[in-house]
């Protein structure tokens, strides 16, 4: 790895960091917000009885 050949074994970590900031901001940016549906009850099943 060439940053870490100039820059010292630390960058690495460094640089991890800083993409898993921006991957966290990114997904929190474009990802949507999923919601339950309406009819789940508690247990997650519909709320009505089947036949």
């Amino acid at each position: 790895m060439a940053s870490a050949g100039n820059h010292g074994f630390r960058s690495a970590f460094r640089t991890t960091a800083v993409v898993a900031i921006l991957a966290t901001v990114l997904v929190a940016a474009l990802a949507p917000e999923s919601k339950p549906p309406a009819a789940a009850g508690w247990t997650g099943r519909e709320s009505h009885s089947s036949p």
